[in-house]
């Protein structure tokens, strides 16, 4: 299991268990608190994650349900409903 960790290079989560804990943060999105997941990336890239949250229309127009969470990698975020339904937003 040791070389398999080694050979994915997780190096840029630092935490102990990295299947399971990762950075963390938080954004204001529609006056909620959602959890955002930094994944593989850090907070250079909330920036970008508001801009698509605000220009995205598309798939915005489409989440019926509040946000509950989200996983920001470089290029893109996923976005988790509460209801559970799971929407692709590019980054730019």
């Amino acid at each position: 299991m040791g070389v398999l960790l080694d050979s994915l290079k997780l190096a840029s989560l630092n935490k102990v268990d990295r299947w399971v804990d990762f950075n963390k943060t938080n954004i204001q999105f529609n006056q909620e608190t959602v959890n955002v997941n930094l994944i593989g990336t850090d907070q250079k890239h909330i920036p970008s994650l508001l801009h698509a949250l605000k220009t995205n229309k598309l798939t915005l127009g489409n989440i019926q349900a509040p946000l509950k969470q989200v996983d920001l990698y470089n290029s893109e975020a996923i976005l988790y409903s509460e209801k559970g339904d799971k929407y692709r937003v590019p980054l730019f």
